[in-house]
């Protein structure tokens, strides 16, 4: 019995420490878990109504108001802090934690990617959205190029953009011919192969150079042509979506490592929410656009199949020079396009 009992005294005090080791365990891991308030400096591109700074001010609200206000931002709105060209190295030297980007500005840093951005004739939007952050898509192929210069990826809200707008009807390929278009510099390849001759002005300078003839035409986002009342002077709208426009919303990756995993948690789902609630108004926004560029006078042409097949075709050395310069990456790029399309 005295046996027994020490034997049983000797379990209980052996249960009781385990006991408050475990509880001493628990308490530790809450306390290294605690989700501390945060101020975070968040930088945002555009005019007011600009897409892309909508979809990341909402996707900001909903993280303040989730959190309680236990994450709040030192908010530069437009480009009031940051030029476009300057977020990249921004985001990765910690200087602003959250932003707008756009790695087709570093091409010699994100390779493929950069150019994944603005691929003619493909990203469909609404199945872009529908299944781009699906396992096995975009989003796992994107991700580490973006860790490896130290940033998170949030969002790649796309819009209609690839507008061809123009001073003179542009309906078959045979039109191209001769033409002087504005292009982001990463289509010229495919720009060339349709037969016309691209130019890098900027988008401000570009109404002017329309007006006074020195460009034929140019491709911008649908948002930008509308906003900018460019159908006053490129009247001929040639609705082909030769390419979906996107920035990319990120974070810095150290300072989103260092959230705790309730407020990282809160950082993803809000800005997936606020790219949903875009994607369910794309549409319609775009069919608004179409109307505006009509009552101002535009003439808005849709190319057909037949005709929109022949302009693919001639684009082929585009994707001959993409595959050429990464071959590494390229299959599955072309894979996850097939996917996401289909």
């Amino acid at each position: 019995m005295k046996k027994f009992g020490t034997t049983k005294v000797v379990a209980m005090a052996v249960m009781a420490l385990v006991a408050g080791l475990c509880f001493s365990a628990v308490n530790s891991y809450a306390a290294g878990e605690e989700c501390k308030p945060i101020k975070l400096k968040a930088s945002s591109f555009g005019s007011p109504q600009y897409v892309q700074r909508l979809i990341f001010e909402r996707a900001m609200k909903t993280i303040e108001e989730k959190s309680n206000g236990g994450i709040s931002f030192e908010y530069y709105p437009g480009a009031s802090l940051l030029k476009l060209t300057q977020t990249f190295n921004a985001l990765k030297n910690n200087i602003v934690q959250v932003a707008i980007t756009f790695d087709g500005y570093e091409r010699g840093r994100m390779g493929i990617l950069s150019s994944s951005s603005i691929l003619p004739f493909s990203w469909d939007i609404d199945k872009w959205h529908q299944r781009w952050r699906k396992a096995g898509m975009y989003y796992e192929f994107a991700e580490p190029f973006w860790n490896d210069y130290n940033m998170h990826l949030l969002a790649v809200p796309r819009v209609h953009a690839g507008a061809l707008h123009s001073r003179e009807p542009i309906h078959k390929l045979e039109d191209f011919k001769g033409k002087l278009l504005r292009i982001s510099p990463g289509l010229a390849p495919a720009v060339k192969g349709l037969g016309a001759e691209p130019t890098f002005i900027s988008l401000g300078e570009l109404y002017s150079a329309l007006q006074k003839g020195v460009v034929d035409g140019g491709f911008s986002s649908m948002s930008n042509y509308v906003g900018k009342k460019r159908y006053e002077v490129a009247p001929y709208l040639t609705v082909c979506n030769f390419y979906s426009g996107t920035l990319q919303h990120a974070m810095n990756l150290d300072t989103y490592k260092s959230l705790c995993p309730k407020w990282r948690k809160i950082f993803d789902e809000a800005f997936e929410e606020a790219e949903h609630w875009w994607a369910g108004q794309v549409y319609k926004i775009f069919e608004e656009q179409l109307a505006e560029v009509k009552a101002g006078g535009g003439k808005i042409y849709h190319v057909p199949a037949d005709e929109l097949g022949r302009w693919k075709k001639a684009t082929e050395p585009f994707w001959k020079d993409l595959q050429e310069n990464y071959p590494k990456d390229y299959p599955r790029l072309m894979e996850l396009v097939e996917q996401i399309d289909k």
